[in-house]
Protein backbone atom coordinates (compact mmCIF):
# COMPACT_ATOMS: atom_id res chain seq x y z
CA UNK A 1 0.00 0.00 0.00
CA UNK A 2 2.99 2.20 0.58
CA UNK A 3 4.14 2.08 -2.66
CA UNK A 4 0.56 3.16 -4.04
CA UNK A 5 0.11 6.00 -1.82
CA UNK A 6 3.48 7.68 -2.86
CA UNK A 7 2.50 7.10 -6.66
CA UNK A 8 -0.93 8.55 -6.54
CA UNK A 9 0.76 12.07 -4.52
CA UNK A 10 3.11 12.13 -6.84
CA UNK A 11 0.18 12.27 -9.37
CA UNK A 12 -1.74 16.19 -10.56
CA UNK A 13 -5.32 15.02 -10.67
CA UNK A 14 -8.10 16.75 -11.25
CA UNK A 15 -11.21 17.48 -9.00
CA UNK A 16 -12.71 14.37 -9.60
CA UNK A 17 -9.73 12.50 -8.94
CA UNK A 18 -9.30 14.19 -6.06
CA UNK A 19 -12.31 13.55 -4.28
CA UNK A 20 -11.83 10.14 -5.38
CA UNK A 21 -8.13 10.09 -3.61
CA UNK A 22 -9.96 12.03 -0.72
CA UNK A 23 -12.51 9.27 -0.08
CA UNK A 24 -9.36 6.23 0.09
CA UNK A 25 -7.43 8.36 1.75
CA UNK A 26 -10.21 8.71 4.36
CA UNK A 27 -11.19 4.77 4.23
CA UNK A 28 -7.80 4.07 5.23
CA UNK A 29 -7.36 6.62 7.69
CA UNK A 30 -5.43 8.79 6.55
CA UNK A 31 -7.29 12.26 7.04
CA UNK A 32 -10.49 13.28 8.74
CA UNK A 33 -13.61 13.10 6.41
CA UNK A 34 -14.25 16.33 4.66
CA UNK A 35 -10.33 17.92 5.08
CA UNK A 36 -8.20 18.14 2.43
CA UNK A 37 -5.98 15.67 2.36
CA UNK A 38 -2.02 16.64 2.32
CA UNK A 39 -0.01 14.49 -0.18
CA UNK A 40 3.34 14.14 1.59
CA UNK A 41 4.63 10.91 2.55
CA UNK A 42 5.83 12.00 5.72
CA UNK A 43 2.45 13.01 6.75
CA UNK A 44 0.80 9.96 5.76
CA UNK A 45 3.24 7.59 7.41
CA UNK A 46 3.99 9.49 10.27
CA UNK A 47 0.76 9.19 12.23
CA UNK A 48 0.90 5.46 11.09
CA UNK A 49 4.81 5.32 12.71
CA UNK A 50 4.04 7.43 15.74
CA UNK A 51 0.98 5.05 16.64
CA UNK A 52 3.67 1.94 15.86
CA UNK A 53 6.12 3.84 18.23
CA UNK A 54 3.89 4.30 21.20
CA UNK A 55 2.74 0.76 21.27
CA UNK A 56 5.99 -0.58 20.66
CA UNK A 57 7.29 1.81 23.28
CA UNK A 58 4.45 0.32 26.12
CA UNK A 59 2.00 2.46 25.74
CA UNK A 60 -1.83 1.29 26.09
CA UNK A 61 -3.94 3.25 23.90
CA UNK A 62 -7.61 3.75 23.70
CA UNK A 63 -8.83 4.62 20.14
CA UNK A 64 -9.93 7.44 21.51
CA UNK A 65 -6.17 8.38 22.36
CA UNK A 66 -5.33 7.29 18.95
CA UNK A 67 -8.11 9.69 17.70
CA UNK A 68 -7.10 12.76 19.71
CA UNK A 69 -2.88 12.25 20.19
CA UNK A 70 -2.27 11.15 16.08
CA UNK A 71 -4.98 12.66 14.52
CA UNK A 72 -6.01 8.91 12.93
CA UNK A 73 -9.77 9.40 11.66
CA UNK A 74 -10.64 5.86 12.19
CA UNK A 75 -8.16 3.88 14.81
CA UNK A 76 -10.00 0.21 14.35
CA UNK A 77 -9.24 0.40 10.45
CA UNK A 78 -5.63 0.96 11.39
CA UNK A 79 -5.26 -1.14 14.30
CA UNK A 80 -6.58 -3.86 11.41
CA UNK A 81 -3.96 -3.18 8.88
CA UNK A 82 -1.08 -3.59 11.72
CA UNK A 83 -2.68 -6.97 12.47
CA UNK A 84 -2.13 -7.54 9.01
CA UNK A 85 1.04 -6.24 8.69
CA UNK A 86 1.83 -8.62 11.51
CA UNK A 87 2.12 -6.82 14.53
CA UNK A 88 0.54 -8.64 17.31
CA UNK A 89 -1.77 -5.59 18.32
CA UNK A 90 -4.27 -7.10 21.33
CA UNK A 91 -7.27 -5.29 23.18
CA UNK A 92 -7.42 -5.28 26.65
CA UNK A 93 -10.30 -4.08 28.76
CA UNK A 94 -9.51 -2.64 31.70
CA UNK A 95 -12.20 -1.39 35.30
CA UNK A 96 -12.06 1.29 35.91
CA UNK A 97 -13.97 3.38 39.08
CA UNK A 98 -15.98 4.90 35.67
CA UNK A 99 -16.46 1.68 33.86
CA UNK A 100 -15.06 -0.21 31.37
CA UNK A 101 -12.02 1.12 29.22
CA UNK A 102 -10.91 -1.04 26.53
CA UNK A 103 -6.94 -0.33 25.57
CA UNK A 104 -4.63 -1.51 22.63
CA UNK A 105 -1.05 -2.76 23.67
CA UNK A 106 1.56 -4.70 21.47
CA UNK A 107 2.87 -7.93 23.02
CA UNK A 108 4.37 -11.36 22.58
CA UNK A 109 2.27 -14.29 20.40
CA UNK A 110 1.55 -17.01 22.23
CA UNK A 111 2.48 -20.49 21.11
CA UNK A 112 -0.69 -21.58 20.26
CA UNK A 113 -1.14 -18.69 17.74
CA UNK A 114 2.75 -19.34 16.58
CA UNK A 115 1.35 -23.01 16.20
CA UNK A 116 -2.05 -22.09 14.46
CA UNK A 117 -0.43 -19.18 11.82
CA UNK A 118 2.72 -22.47 11.11
CA UNK A 119 -0.54 -25.16 10.36
CA UNK A 120 -2.05 -22.79 8.39
CA UNK A 121 1.14 -20.84 6.28
CA UNK A 122 3.58 -23.57 6.56
CA UNK A 123 7.52 -22.95 7.21
CA UNK A 124 7.53 -20.31 4.33
CA UNK A 125 5.89 -17.85 6.72
CA UNK A 126 8.47 -18.12 9.34
CA UNK A 127 11.39 -17.68 6.60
Amino acid sequence: MRGLVVFLTQQKLPPLEKKLLTLFFFWFSIVKFGEEPRLTMEYIMSSIERVIDALYNGEELTAKQIKARYGVANPTALITNLRKEGHAVYLNHRKTATGTVAKYRVGKPTRRVVAAGYAVLGAAAFA
